[in-house]
């Protein structure tokens, strides 16, 4: 493997103090241990060698890997998520917790493990007690050690598989877009979540990026479609026949009136002989 490479991967991660799994592409496995997030799409992941994308000690030792054959690398937690730092546990009081947005309501009280932001940093509860509230803001792996044990599934070659797995690192569910090379301009359909999702314009202008820098294609274009759906056309026409049948049934009454006035005058005729 090479830096710049786009691979899929597939991985397995334990805490190297009990073997405890925390994290996993294997569904089954995810169940089985408890470990399982509900909404998440579990599988081989796109990542991007020698890119900072991974934790370092990973990175490292993909570089020496090789495509379909199972590795396993210890990780000590200076290339991992780092040492603690005692720095990032803040002591606050209980008051000042509770005027955050989450607690405004009055039907949430803060508990130990609880994750929280403040003041633009994310901390986990670790104690409650005489109105206090200690706050680790390190992250939640900082000073462990990790496992992995992953198989490089295959290195994505063509560009436009290349621009599929950029989307599916900087946005979400590539499968919903379509990709198409033409006169080296990339142009991509965009998933209908594009229309409505506020986050796609920050991802956009990160995705236009990465694809210049790792597909090497200088110019995208993003269009947009809006195709009438089967079920639209349907109504559609459904509503046309309802017009017309409305169109007859007036056209018929109409014609009903004018036979009852003509035959009232023919009558009145034959009245006044």
């Amino acid at each position: 493997m090479k830096k710049g490479d786009i691979i899929y991967l597939d991985y397995d991660a334990f805490f190297v103090d009990g073997d405890e799994l925390f994290e996993t592409t294997n569904e089954a496995l995810a169940k089985e241990k408890g470990v399982h997030e509900d909404g998440r799409t579990y599988g081989a992941v796109a990542t991007i060698i020698g890119e900072d994308r991974l934790i370092p000690g990973l990175d490292k030792s993909l570089l020496a890997a090789e495509v379909g054959k199972e590795f396993t690398v210890d990780i000590p937690a200076t290339d991992a998520y780092g040492e603690r730092d005692p720095k990032l546990v803040e002591v606050h009081s209980r008051a000042e917790i509770l005027r955050l947005p989450e607690f405004q309501k009055g039907d949430k009280e803060p508990y130990v493990g609880m994750q929280l932001q403040l003041k633009n940093k994310v901390g986990t509860i670790t104690t409650i007690s005489a109105g206090r509230v200690r706050i680790d803001f390190n992250n939640r792996m900082a000073g462990k050690s990790l496992r992995y044990k992953y198989t490089i599934k295959n290195v994505v070659d063509s560009p436009a598989d290349r621009v599929k797995a950029i989307i599916g690192m900087d946005y979400v569910k590539p499968e919903e877009f379509k990709v198409e090379i033409k006169d080296g301009a990339t142009e991509i359909v965009l998933s209908d979540m594009c229309k409505y999702d506020s986050s796609w314009i920050a991802a956009k202008f990160r995705l236009v990026a990465d694809i210049r820098k790792f597909a090497a294609i200088d110019k995208i274009r993003f269009i947009e479609e809006y195709v009438k759906r089967a079920e639209e056309e349907k109504k559609e026409e459904g509503e046309g026949k309802g017009e017309k049948t409305e169109g007859k049934k007036a056209d018929a009454g109409e014609e009903a009136k004018e036979g009852k006035k003509a035959g009232k005058a023919a009558a009145e005729k034959k009245a006044e002989k």
